[in-house]
């Protein structure tokens, strides 16, 4: 097994993260870990000496077939950076969420020789298989793990409509409102024209990033539609909070001043944001906020870079 320097500065930095954080020896049989943070002790409920020596699959328990686990193995056999949601087990039996990303560390010759794991519980979005999982994954929907936009890294519209499915039909059957926002890039085809479209694809990057700061509440569901269109499904709002919230995502992305020679309202990239919070319809209409934001953005993409909202009580 590959020796871990005991007394390394850098050492002392990572033990003092609150990040959980272990390392992997690539090259010895089975990756072994040789190195965990007291962070990691105490996300996973695991001592040090427990997991040295173990793959750090042990912490899956019966779970390992699941698709983030083989999101890691995948990049892993690649050699390659990646990022997944995983459900492990605690040695009590309670299940819970982790964000893991996984990065290679290599020699001077190329060769990967460690892997560094780091981890922390998750909040935001995924699918639960098992059921006394904690964390805010039990209410969503089985196989949301695997569905991940390629270029932000968000949910994808796939799986925003099934979770839109669940939550419309409870919300609708139980006289509860929703607020459903719809972000639209100003003049996104202008800046493919101008720039290039990788140029464009970093832009929605950037664009996706920015509007998730405005989104970090644990029910708050960030999702790419398509091209520059983004939606977001959160909790009930008023007029008040609707108009703050949608205005603040607009001046969000205003404020990067990414220049964009060819838009038509101004020298740099604009949001345009409709906004609906209502009790979504029963009886063939289960979607009418969702529709109503589309509607209220179509209102506000005619200005650009401006916000509209609609109340449906």
């Amino acid at each position: 097994m590959t020796e871990f320097p005991g007394q390394d500065p850098w050492r002392l930095i990572v033990e003092a993260l609150p990040e959980g954080a272990a390392l992997v020896d690539a090259l010895a049989p089975g990756m072994p870990v040789i190195y965990v943070n007291p962070a990691f002790e105490r996300l996973t409920g695991r001592a040090a000496a427990d997991l040295t020596g173990r793959n750090l699959s042990v912490l899956q328990g019966e779970h390992r077939n699941q698709p983030g686990a083989r999101r890691l193995h995948d990049a892993i056999e690649a050699g390659i950076e990646t990022r997944a949601l995983v459900q492990n087990v605690r040695p009590g039996g309670e299940a819970f969420w982790m964000e893991v990303h996984v990065v290679p560390l290599r020699d001077p010759q190329g060769r990967i020789t460690h892997w560094v794991s780091l981890n922390r519980e998750a909040e935001a979005r995924g699918g639960a298989i098992e059921p006394r999982a904690t964390g805010r994954f039990r209410l969503m929907a089985p196989g949301l793990l695997s569905r991940e936009d390629p270029l932000t890294g968000l949910v994808t519209r796939a799986s925003l409509d099934d979770l839109m499915n669940e939550r419309f039909e409870a919300a609708g059957r139980e006289g509860r409102p929703v607020t459903v926002f719809a972000a639209d890039l100003d003049d996104l085809g202008g800046y493919n024209d101008t720039f290039g479209r990788a140029a464009g694809d970093q832009l929605v990057k950037r664009v996706a990033r920015a509007l998730g700061t405005g989104f970090r509440r644990a029910s708050d569901v960030l999702a790419r539609w398509e091209g520059g269109t983004f939606v977001a499904l959160t909790e009930p709002m008023d007029l008040e909070h609707m108009r703050i919230h949608a205005e603040a995502s607009c001046a969000r992305i205003r404020d990067l001043r990414i220049h964009h020679p060819r838009s038509r309202y101004g020298r740099y990239v604009t949001l345009s944001v409709g906004v609906a919070c209502g009790v979504p319809g029963r009886d063939g209409a289960p979607r009418r906020v969702l529709d109503e934001a589309f509607a209220a953005l179509s209102e506000a993409r005619a200005a650009g870079d401006t916000a509209r909202w609609r109340d449906l009580a």
